[in-house]
């Protein structure tokens, strides 16, 4: 902070404040605490003491330690500033070190960076993409089709014709595929485009299955643009899309899309449920419309959709199950919320009565790992103990080196609320 406040220190001082800063970011592995030094060197960037930093940091680079270059990536990522991006240039177009940087790029989430919504990024990132065959791997094939969606939202000369020598002149097939997916995400096209688009996608087995997802998944955003509201209902193998214009029967199996007029023939099936091989690729989507009332045994499918699928099941539908149902199975998903501690923050105060009832107020909450006592106790404004942050601190040391995921949110808790002055 000293150097962030321009206050004139000899050179000696001032290189030790800058080895001691490096040397931090060659072992941090706590993305809150790198978020605080992001925030730091936030302010370095407008000091006196700037290019004395960026020097360092550019010969330390040439180095190319994996946890050093990561978290300068990141960085350098949340801090839009024309020196760090030209190093960022550097660093997304070396193939000595386009992994590392594309790997911490996977994970961010915040697109007000000018370099990240560059052309020449997009160009970069579609040609890691395609060298490494990365489609749907760890995200960052959605971070592509999130940043086209960036640029056509910034076009306002966008037209039809635009839109679809885009979808012509695209190559990749698999890009192609989604890129539709995320023009009717986005809403941008009118209902006779979407018409004839629609012909193109539905008799091509490449695009079928794609075209068949976004219509189902974004009905809602077009049909809104021809004026209707939208309702939605799940009859065995098929759905039911209705709008105050236009019904649609989707069929699940067999991917067709059936315009009907009477809906009569589907009033009365029950819904049932669908075995494995008929789910395939859609058991996931299913799931997500149908919300936790999709399966028999819920609190199973949640637990074996983390532990074995590596999907946490916290969006629409799912968002409170954990919290509803935390008595059912407090051990395991005590594991599961620490590991998600971030994902689940903005979750408890919505149903903070139920939390409080069912969890604070629960002869089990004693029994509870310390940080997830923790968590809801500070989540909901309740007071602690020290003895308390002392059990957070014995547990986060007990905590197994592999288990990284469990070590981090512990550590997290522990900085959120040990972090007084919140940088």
């Amino acid at each position: 902070m000293i150097l962030s406040d321009d206050i004139e220190i000899n050179n000696d001082k001032k290189e030790e404040i800058i080895e001691d800063f490096i040397d931090i970011l060659k072992k941090c592995e706590y993305s809150i605490l790198l978020k605080s030094f992001s925030k730091i060197f936030s302010e370095i960037l407008y000091s006196i003491y700037k290019d004395d930093f960026l020097d360092k940091i550019k010969k330390e680079l040439i180095n190319k330690e994996t946890l050093f270059l990561k978290n300068i990536t990141y960085i350098f990522l949340h801090n839009d500033d024309s020196d760090t991006n030209i190093i960022l240039n550097n660093l997304f177009s070396n193939e000595k070190t386009e992994k590392q940087t594309f790997d911490v790029f996977q994970k961010f989430n915040n697109y007000k960076n000018t370099f990240i919504r560059s052309k020449s990024f997009l160009i970069l990132l579609k040609k890691y993409l395609i060298n490494n065959h990365v489609y749907n791997e760890d995200r960052l094939f959605d971070r592509y089709m999130e940043l086209m969606d960036c640029a056509l939202l910034s076009d306002h000369d966008l037209n039809d014709e635009k839109i679809i020598n885009m979808f012509n002149e695209e190559n990749d097939n698999m890009i192609k595929k989604e890129l539709f997916y995320h023009i009717l995400k986005l809403g941008h096209i009118d209902n006779s485009l979407i018409n004839s688009v629609q012909v193109k996608l539905i008799e091509d087995e490449k695009y079928k299955e794609s075209f068949f997802k976004a219509s189902v998944m974004f009905n809602e955003n077009y049909a809104s643009k021809v004026g209707g509201s939208v309702s939605t209902s799940y009859h065995g193998e098929e759905i039911l899309i209705q709008t105050d214009n236009e019904n649609y029967i989707y069929d699940l199996v067999n991917l067709k899309i059936l315009k009907v007029h009477d809906k009569t023939h589907i009033k009365n099936t029950q819904f049932k449920a669908y075995s494995k091989e008929k789910k395939n690729s859609y058991k996931f989507y299913i799931n997500y419309l149908q919300g936790d009332k999709c399966c028999q045994n819920s609190m199973d499918y949640f637990i074996t959709q983390y532990r074995q699928e590596e999907t946490l099941m916290n969006f629409f539908g799912w968002e409170n199950f954990l919290f509803e149902n935390f008595s059912k199975n407090y051990t395991e998903l005590s594991i599961i919320l620490l590991e998600n501690i971030k994902s689940y923050e903005n979750y408890v105060i919505r149903i903070k009565d139920v939390v409080q009832r069912n969890i604070i107020s629960s002869e089990y909450f004693d029994k509870l790992i310390p940080p997830i006592q923790l968590f809801f106790l500070t989540s909901l404004n309740k007071e602690y103990n020290n003895d308390l942050i002392n059990k957070c601190l014995k547990y986060f040391e007990s905590i197994d080196s592999k288990k990284k995921k469990e070590k981090e949110g512990t550590y997290y808790l522990l900085y959120e609320n040990l972090n007084p002055y919140n940088i």
